[in-house]
């Protein structure tokens, strides 16, 4: 893959065991030896064995290995949030309306617990707050936290501080070589709404912290994106439409993009036809859906006249793919059946001495660019009381006579 046209992003496809694992680590350390720092997202565990061979770090969400780097909810968005939680639109409106609260009275919202806090806030003022914001019923609030109680169950630890910094990423090591980042995501993997929000939060954080470039000889940063599927699937249209473009102008900032799924058609095809680099690993087809994403394979593919795609994807074994790469002319190519050559680095899980040594001993420089600085969070102040509100009979008699004596007032003037 010329470096030159990496940005024009990259498709990794195929069956479960059949190479796709050994072909994203042998891109990523092609990468690194093109001085393009990487960002791997590990969701089986094999890909940290990259740092065996390669300059690098380990990170985790969870801050059990490597170096923490977890995910702040104010940062995030109501938007991702609910992607998280698997939100309805009533859910996600009462979720909006305590990120507004937050924003307005200055309430800490990075953990999972914060938020749950301010729910019950929102909760105990709901009458104030419906007024301001609109409707706020107990019910909806009520579903947001319920939801809250079960992602902090499964995923308590991956939010809060140290919080994600992309802008580490973008590095080099002493000899000119792409810093290889790890991001340790297999635990994330069993909260599939919550996997999706942390790709859709990294392409959104780079896309706005990164700044404009053009084209270049060679991408800034490369970003993986293993079971790329999970972004997508079950998202809401507007998420949808925002990461399309995304990924259509995120080009010009110098990231370059590979996503990683079983099949094309797991994208959807605002993003598959974006992908202009494509690496297709073998596929069985074993039942009628099966044999129709063999179809859906081969026609997303560029071909020679006579090449039958779909029977060559069937008879591909592992290792072996059909890789179509942007030419000269910044066209691509037709496919060719390609051995992938074996990553330097033995692949599999770190043990926790090689985790901690890594993290350590990595050597690494001064940042490849200058990003923009993230929107910090509120500051961390803790909500009160709720308001206490007078009932609506000494209203009444306090109000009255207040009145009367106006208009008494005034008719003798």
């Amino acid at each position: 893959m010329a470096g030159r046209f990496a940005n024009r992003h990259a498709l990794v496809a195929g069956a479960t065991g059949t190479g796709k694992t050994t072909t994203l680590a042998s891109m990523a350390e092609g990468f690194a030896a093109m001085g393009v720092p990487s960002l791997v997202l590990d969701v089986k565990g094999d890909l940290s064995g990259l740092l065996r061979a390669n300059a690098g770090e380990l990170w985790s969400p969870m801050g059990d290995t490597g170096r923490a780097a977890r995910l702040d909810l104010w940062r995030m968005g109501p938007d991702l949030i609910a992607r998280a939680l698997d939100l309805s639109d009533a859910q996600s409106g009462a979720l909006d309306v305590a990120f507004a609260v937050a924003e307005a009275e200055s309430l800490p919202l990075a953990t999972l617990a914060d938020l749950r806090a301010l729910l019950s806030h929102v909760v105990a003022n709901a009458r104030d707050y419906s007024a301001t914001y609109g409707l706020v019923t107990p019910s909806s609030v009520a579903a947001v936290q319920r939801s809250a109680l079960r992602l902090e169950r499964e995923a308590r630890e991956a939010f809060g501080a140290p919080c994600l910094n992309v802008a580490l990423c973008a590095r080099l090591d002493d000899h000119g070589r792409g810093l290889i980042t790890v991001l340790q995501c297999d635990r994330l993997t069993r909260t599939p709404g919550l996997y999706g929000a942390l790709c859709a939060f990294l392409l959104s954080d780079l896309y706005g912290r990164f700044p404009e470039v053009g084209d270049l000889d060679r991408p800034r940063l490369a970003l993986f994106l293993d079971e790329s599927h999970l972004i997508f699937s079950g998202a809401p249209p507007p998420l949808v439409a925002k990461l399309e473009s995304i990924v259509r102008l995120i080009r010009s900032k110098g990231v370059a993009l590979v996503f990683v799924t079983q099949s094309p058609a797991d994208l959807p095809t605002g993003i598959a036809g974006q992908l202009q680099n494509r690496i297709q690993h073998g596929l069985r087809a074993v039942t009628a859906a099966d044999a129709r994403a063999v179809r859906a394979a081969a026609d997303s593919l560029p071909r020679a006249p006579g090449f039958n795609a779909a029977r060559a994807i069937e008879s591909l074994g592992v290792g072996v793919a059909l890789v179509s790469t942007v030419g000269a002319d910044g066209v691509p190519l037709p496919v060719d059946v390609v051995r992938i050559a074996r990553p330097a680095a033995r692949l599999g899980p770190l043990d926790p001495g090689e985790a901690e040594a890594f993290y350590v001993a990595s050597p690494v420089v001064a940042a490849v660019v200058p990003v923009v600085a993230a929107a910090p969070s509120p500051v961390q102040w803790q909500p009160g009381p709720p308001r206490k509100r007078r009932p609506m009979l000494a209203t009444l008699i306090w109000g009255v006579p207040i009145v009367v004596a106006f208009w008494t007032v005034c008719a003798r003037l």
